[in-house]
């Protein structure tokens, strides 16, 4: 009722078209949930486009909890204790890189492949902060730190909600295995994961932000998932499990995103603008596949998941439609596919920005004042002080605040 509250304050409760939450079930319940009720007051079917972030944690924990056997009810992840109580003590250039296990599995054009991807992505100087340190973890992983230009960092917070700490904790307390106090089966379990990050996951997740790019991402990445039983029959299985619940985008009207990905040729292209002609495969908002059906999925390309209803996100967003008349090899000159693209590529798939309204609510709430239109007041003081000094150098500091 909150959020519908605010819609109607800002006059937005006719144009909302596209939630983005997590997927747990007070928001996606069928009864309950946050979203049903939204719709009943909006009194119109949404595009719901869970975070997924989110939905790669949660793919993500599923592998640590079956490789380490930490399933727990704690806000905080007690085995990645072992190293921050140690950290002060370790010699942080004894780690030991542990390559070796990917000449195993993977042929030097691929490691040298990965190496590519993950020094290319250091280059992003919009790759935040703890997505930085992953990268140069994968790096340092795989033995190809030699100049040791990267430090590995101190550890920062171990509790679950924190993106990414089950694989950036991983790296490092293996990285110092032999200055920690590991049981052999904790060695094997952290050798698995790091190994299953650095040729499956970290890519995908780097990417998984990407609106446009998450239908043909989330095929490949089930894809790779399944492959990897090869290697790991145990993990490939487990995180098949977790991801084929969550297949969001695959669905008929969430899958026209595609046509706007450049990664999808133009073949795919021409086939999707086929298929929006055929009628609807189905009725439910998720594309439901059970883990014994995963292999027909891995026979289907992006234009597979197309009809008829895949025109509704477009049609909601009043988008013009007109480039799906002329070839796909004419569109990156076509001013209405143009455009069209700019708007989808600016669409939020990741619900990060109320993650970080939550922290911040969390911080002041009742810090100043206990006014509820002061505190709306107060957030707003503190998020446009932070964008005008987002750091504490000297030359920042040094700026005037408007």
């Amino acid at each position: 009722m909150a959020v519908w509250n605010v819609l109607k304050d800002w006059g937005l409760e006719d144009k909302a078209q596209i939630l983005c939450s997590d997927t747990t079930s007070s928001n996606t319940g069928r009864i309950n949930g946050a979203i049903t009720f939204l719709e009943l007051y909006a009194d119109r079917e949404m595009t719901y486009f869970p975070c997924r972030h989110h939905i790669y944690e949660l793919v993500l924990r599923s592998v640590f909890e079956y490789e380490l056997n930490e399933v727990t009810s704690s806000p905080d992840v007690a085995f990645f204790k072992k190293i921050r109580e140690k950290w002060n003590n370790l010699e942080k250039e004894n780690y030991m890189e542990r390559y070796k296990y990917l000449n195993a599995i993977c042929s030097e054009s691929e490691i040298l492949s990965n190496v590519n991807y993950l020094s290319n992505a250091l280059k992003n100087k919009n790759l935040k902060n703890d997505y930085r340190e992953l990268v140069e973890l994968c790096i340092v992983f795989i033995g190809r730190n030699s100049d040791s230009t990267i430090k590995i960092r101190p550890p920062g917070a171990l509790h679950h909600a924190r993106w990414m700490a089950k694989a950036i904790y991983s790296f490092k307390i293996f990285l110092f295995r032999q200055q920690l106090s590991l049981k052999m089966s904790e060695v094997n379990g952290l050798k698995n994961i790091c190994l299953f990050l650095v040729t499956v996951y970290v890519k995908s997740r780097l990417e998984s932000s990407s609106a446009i790019g998450a239908p043909l991402n989330d095929l490949m990445f089930l894809k790779k998932l399944k492959k990897y039983e090869n290697i790991n029959q145990g993990i490939s299985s487990i995180a098949l499990k977790k991801f084929c619940n969550h297949l969001w985008y695959l669905n008929e009207e969430s899958s026209i995103l595609a046509i706007f990905d450049k990664n999808v040729n133009i073949a795919s292209k021409e086939r999707i603008i086929e298929n929006l002609k055929r009628e609807n495969l189905h009725t439910e908002r998720k594309c439901i596949v059970q883990p014994n059906e995963v292999p027909f999925i891995l026979e289907k390309a992006i234009e597979d998941f197309i009809s008829q209803k895949s025109l509704n996100l477009l049609k909601k967003l009043n988008i013009d439609i007109s480039f799906l008349n002329i070839s796909p090899d004419l569109w990156d000159r076509d001013d209405s596919y143009l455009k069209s693209q700019e708007i989808f590529q600016n669409l939020k798939v990741v619900n990060d920005t109320a993650e970080r309204g939550v922290k911040l609510m969390q911080d002041f709430n009742g810090l100043l004042t206990v006014d509820e239109e002061q505190k709306q007041f107060l957030l707003q003081c503190v998020e446009d002080r932070r964008k005008q000094y987002p750091d504490c150098k000297k030359a920042t500091l040094k700026r005037k605040f408007d």
